[in-house]
């Protein structure tokens, strides 16, 4: 049965109460999985690896397992899978992941709305009125914060065909003008320079990665991996399948829809999970075992919860209710007057958030703030939700089309564990943590913890490191959900300041509400309690009238001053994190930390966007560096440092100069790497304006091993940084890098004495002895 026909829109809840039997997991023993290297890919009826939960981080998972060799299956609760768009940004580094996945990135980037149509925050007192106020959340501040006669001098220095320029410009600059032998150039301002920088070279932004963001709908993601899916031989089941789909689903390549994960039990051998669907009106259940059993089962995870897991954090920081609906009509107004991602929108009548996940299709999904028990979701109607979606556009419109309604709450938690039971159960994704969505960093935390998973549960299944690996996941990935946490909720009281400055402070609306409901709730009647509710932010929004909020009104003035302040000074919600992004960094785990193994704790979030500066330290992202290729039959192909790192095997990366003592330690490298039986490819790196034939020899140097490349830097100008200098190293040193794209172990410079011991040491840290939790 196809994946396709499943993707339509349904709530495919089983509609039944999940058992909640709680195994506390510091009492569940299981011996099968010790700290030994064993292989337990080899029983036929218990499946290695099964992924509760088929969303976006399940799939990824699922995709990067069956990649590996590792046979994996799926439950999902839901019949179907769904339309809500609900994640819709997907970042630097998620990008990066998805550029493994066979042309997934390059999809995505098509398909995608052009970023002229999503770049931009907007902020107004209706979609068609007044504008208060815009960000672009694409400008790169590497680039724009620089002064405006560097700009000019890169335009000089690479001869931009330009004679004169004279729009856009703001009417306080300083007009300019430079001359060379060619061209006449006038400043302007730098907004318009990066447009033609952009224009003419269009990598220019791409200097620290090999691709960009996206802009792109949760559901319409899942599609695509159900394609990727579907080109490795998987099937989508239904719960009305043959009873025989059993036997086939310990075989792995299965998604098993309508199937709800309803309890755990751990045995010697291995998990047995009851999984409970409807078939043919009746409720039934399924018994199927396990090595390992992952969830990924979004934030309230049945698995979590049967596993004994709790979550610490700050609850019910907001309640919404999410209002999906199409409007061909609104998305053909804002594409022609004022295209944005973002519309925060302030009026006397209603205030909320619409996102545009298409403006050409006209999808949006609207975000209003919700006040139960005083309100409930009769409130929010497909009726009703037309009237408020009129009164935040501003005019009528000829079609709107609600298509669902769905009220959440924000939280901001991680789990207490995210592996227990003796390595069988590991939480991933929602599952593991819960964000406010501020900044997007839910779905990209979790699709970083699957790149993070997948080589570690591929290690173990194939019997290259004990499931004491296993643990080093929640080292690393754990001290990252914890930051982010704290990013995410700074961003979303960053988002408050605005509201904040217009005089609709959100922590007294919410005062007033938790007022009303422990003090007077239990006494005044419902009815009564909404009239006085509907009142108290009916005399709020009067803050926002036309008459109060102009430049004629003293206290308007100033609001909008503030207002202005806070755009200016970058103080509202931010959408990208580029140093988070791509700089966060595992400071201990599955890695050689260098010197002293007490490593610091992570810089504590600013709120603010940080450029992401490139490092090579043990734990960091491998940095992006274009290189070209000398050997091999691809002799010439100019590809990024990451593409390096194999995405279809387990393999290690040491990339190293062309001297002797690296070549030594190649050497050693790859005969440490065979007694682990684990795979490790070299990289020699040449400098820049080096010719073919150099390559020759690293192979008589690294003979008879073959598993190596050398590769050429390619430097955007002859003042462009080396590799080694990027990577803030001397060419004496070398890096070895994880399957995961991450710095295992550098040293910056200078010969191993011996380096047959250093490699024994680095692999027995990073494939799990007690080196690597010191």
């Amino acid at each position: 049965m196809g994946a396709l026909q499943f993707f339509r829109r349904s709530n495919g809840l089983l509609g039944r109460k999940t058992r909640t039997t709680r195994y506390p997991f510091c009492y569940i023993q299981n011996r099968a999985l010790s700290d030994s290297k064993t292989t337990i890919d080899g029983n036929d009826t218990v499946l290695p690896v099964l992924i509760v939960g088929g969303g976006p981080v399940g799939l990824v998972l699922s995709i990067l397992l069956t990649k590996l060799g590792i046979k994996c299956s799926v439950l999902e609760k839901n019949k179907v899978f769904s339309k809500h768009p609900q994640a819709h940004f997907i970042n630097n580094r998620s990008m990066e992941v998805f550029r493994k996945l066979d042309g997934l990135a390059e999809e995505i980037e098509r398909l995608q709305p052009p970023v002229e149509l999503w770049r931009k925050f907007i902020y107004c007192t209706s979609l068609t009125g007044s504008i208060l106020g815009s960000v672009d959340q694409m400008q790169p501040q590497g680039v724009l914060h620089l002064n405006y006669d560097f700009l000019f001098f890169f335009l000089l220095e690479y001869d931009f065909p330009l004679l004169f320029i004279a729009s856009y410009a703001h009417r306080d600059e300083t007009t300019k003008f430079y001359e060379n032998s060619k061209n006449l150039y006038l400043q302007i301002d730098s907004v318009t320079v990066f447009f033609l920088l952009f224009f003419f070279f269009p990598d220019l932004e791409k200097v620290v990665s090999p691709i960009s963001v996206a802009h792109f709908s949760q559901y319409k993601l899942v599609g695509l991996l159900l394609k990727q899916l579907e080109k490795l031989n998987f099937n989508v089941c239904s719960s009305e399948d043959s009873e025989s789909l059993h036997k086939d689903f310990l075989k792995g390549k299965k998604i098993l829809m309508g199937h709800e994960c309803v309890s755990i039990n751990a045995t010697d051998q291995c998990m047995n999970v009851t999984a409970s669907f409807l078939k043919e009106g009746k409720h039934m259940e399924r018994n199927i075992q396990c090595n390992i059993l992952i969830g990924t089962d979004g934030a309230g995870s049945t698995v979590r919860k049967l596993a004994g897991i709790d979550l610490r954090g700050e609850q019910d920081l907001q309640k919404l209710v999410s209002v999906h609906f199409l409007s061909r009509d609104l998305g053909d107004y804002l594409l022609n007057e004022r295209p944005g991602m973002l519309f925060f929108v302030f009026n006397t009548e209603v205030i909320g958030v619409l996102v545009a996940h298409d403006l050409k299709q006209g999808e949006f999904v609207l975000q209003l703030p919700f006040f139960p028990p005083q309100q409930n979701l009769e409130d929010f109607s497909p009726e009703i939700c037309k009237k408020l979606i009129i009164k935040l556009v501003g005019r009528e419109l000829s079609n709107v089309d609600v298509i669902d309604v769905k009220p959440w709450v924000m939280n901001a938690e991680v789990a207490e564990k995210y592996v227990c039971c003796d390595s069988q159960i590991i939480l991933a994704g929602d599952a593991a943590h819960r964000f406010p969505p501020a900044g997007g960093f839910g779905m990209n935390t979790g699709i970083q913890d699957a790149h993070n998973l997948a080589w570690k549960i591929a290690s173990v299944v194939k019997g290259l490191a004990p499931s004491s690996i296993l643990h080093t996941y929640e080292i690393e990935r754990k001290q990252i959900a914890v930051f982010n946490t704290a990013l995410s909720v700074q961003n979303f009281k960053a988002a408050m300041a605005v509201p904040s400055a217009l005089g609709l402070d959100p922590t007294v609306a919410n005062s007033v509400h938790q007022i009303m409901n422990k003090a007077v709730g239990p006494i005044l009647p419902s009815v009564i309690q909404r009239a006085v509710l509907d009142g108290i932010f009916k005399v709020g929004r009067a803050q926002l009238s036309e008459s109060l909020l102009n430049e004629s009104n003293p206290l308007g003035s100033s609001r909008l001053a503030k207002l202005r302040c806070i755009f200016e000074e970058g103080k509202s919600l931010q959408l990208q994190f580029p140093a988070e992004d791509l700089g966060f960094r595992y400071l201990k785990g599955a890695l050689v930390p260098e010197g002293d193994c007490e490593v610091g704790a992570l810089e504590a979030p600013t709120g603010r966007r940080r450029d992401y500066v490139p490092s090579a330290d043990p734990g960091s992202r491998l940095p992006h560096m274009n290189v070209r290729i000398l050997s091999t039959s691809s002799s010439g192909e100019i590809i990024s440092t990451l593409d390096l790192v194999s995405g279809d095997k387990i393999e290690f990366l040491l990339i190293i100069a062309p001297l002797e003592a690296s070549y030594d330690l190649s050497r050693a490298a790859f005969k440490v790497a065979d007694d682990f039986k684990v795979s490790i490819r070299v990289c020699v790196m040449w400098p820049a304006g080096t010719i073919k034939e150099v390559h020759i020899r690293s192979k008589a140097a690294l003979a008879p091993w073959e598993n190596y490349i050398d590769v050429m830097e390619v430097k955007r100008s002859s003042n462009s940084l080396s590799w080694w200098s990027i990577c803030q190293m001397t060419d004496k040193g070398a890096i070895l890098v994880r399957p995961d794209d991450h710095i295992a172990w550098r040293v910056k410079s200078g010969v191993i004495e011996n380096p047959d011991l250093e490699m024994k040491r680095v692999f027995s840290a990073v494939l799990g002895s007690n080196a690597s939790q010191c």
